[in-house]
């Protein structure tokens, strides 16, 4: 009956630990829903981690507005295009945007202008994460602090937002101060890919596993032309919970055997 108690309690005690554990860190980062909004006043970079920036590399020297509004590829479809561009207004499109609904009046001048052409219409949809890369590339990083640090399953998929771009994606890592290339590829729609079948650089058919400590980021650079972008993090199960539900089950099993 003791023995019971002790392995009834050590259970308790693990789903407690669980509990704790996964409280902190059972949260999946997402660009798309994490998206800074600077009208709602999230700041770049922002309160969960991420932080966007332009050619420039320096969020610093970013504001949140009309970030296409001095390239000709949006003019008059512009009020889309609320994100993060250079402070300077030089290149403006060279920054970070997230796509309202085809159908939504942002600015609120009374018209709903859908999406832009250039010639032809661009492969856009409500919240798709949107860059136009440059040379130094543009960059959406995230960054695990003491609270979130641990180990993530990424997904990462691309498409070109226009025929001919050839955007170039590159997803790296900074761990412990050093930088490694994960992932790097051009991707051209001709070849079958839109924003409906991205291309997977991580995820399904690529699986790709980091561990982040305090300070370790994952990054995203984006060169030569318009990209969209699906960058995900997904905590994977903490090993200690696992470790010690399975102390606990062979605990159990020879307690029966006895």
């Amino acid at each position: 009956m003791k023995r019971q108690m002790i392995l009834c309690c050590s259970v308790i005690a693990v789903v407690l630990l669980a509990g704790f554990l996964t409280s902190v860190h059972a949260r999946t980062y997402d660009l798309s829903a994490d998206f800074p909004n600077g009208d709602a006043g999230d700041t770049n970079p922002s309160a969960l981690g991420w932080s966007l920036a332009s050619d420039q590399h320096d969020p610093a020297q970013m504001v949140y507005g009309f970030w296409n509004d001095k390239g000709n590829d949006f003019i008059g479809n512009s009020e889309h295009q609320y994100g993060w561009r250079r402070a300077d207004n030089a290149s403006t499109h060279r920054g970070w945007g997230k796509m309202a609904a085809e159908d939504v009046d942002v600015n609120g001048d009374g018209i709903a202008k859908g999406y832009p052409n250039n010639p032809n219409p661009f492969d856009l949809g409500e919240g798709d994460v949107i860059s136009h890369g440059a040379s130094p590339p543009t960059q959406a990083k995230w960054q695990a602090s003491a609270a979130t640090a641990g180990t993530y399953d990424v997904l990462l998929s691309i498409w070109e937002l226009r025929n001919g771009g050839d955007p170039r994606v590159r997803l790296v890592s900074n761990i412990g101060g050093v930088e490694t290339e994960l992932a790097n590829a051009t991707v051209n729609n001709a070849d079958g890919f839109d924003r409906t079948n991205p291309k997977v650089l991580a995820g399904a058919g690529a699986p790709l596993s980091v561990t982040l400590a305090d300070g370790d980021f994952l990054r995203v650079d984006v060169s030569n032309n318009y990209a969209g972008i699906n960058f995900s993090l997904v905590p994977e199960p903490s090993s200690l919970i696992l470790l010690s539900l399975g102390a606990v089950a062979l605990g159990m099993i020879q307690r029966r055997r006895r």
